[in-house]
């Protein structure tokens, strides 16, 4: 299923999900913009910034490709989206705002 930039950010990618009910992972293939120094990215389970659960983070290659997996942490149904943000590096364990990709769950799911 395809990841779509969100208003404002470049980049363009794909999600699956696999595996069974319990032990399902989500895979992410994506183009972004590189990681700052001390950044990087982020994959979610979205419903809100105050309601989003970390999935995993990566940062991106010489090329541009970002490529992560991560094992679900919630159960999917309880989202409305699958989002990737720029995040700091640091202690700090909320989302950050700055979503850069973003795809509907109820998409991926049917």
């Amino acid at each position: 299923m395809k990841l779509r930039a969100v208003e404002g950010s470049h980049g363009r990618g794909t999600v699956k999900l696999s595996g069974r009910e319990g032990f399902e992972t989500l895979t992410v293939h994506a183009r972004v913009p590189a990681n700052k120094r001390g950044e990087a990215y982020e994959l979610w389970l979205y419903e809100s910034r105050s309601d989003a659960v970390s999935v995993g983070a990566a940062r991106v290659d010489r090329r541009r490709k970002l490529d992560g997996w991560g094992r679900l942490p919630a159960p999917i149904e309880a989202f409305d989206w699958i989002d990737v943000s720029v995040e700091k590096m640091d202690a700090r364990r909320g989302h950050s705002g700055r979503s850069v990709l973003r795809a509907r769950i109820s998409e991926l799911c049917d």
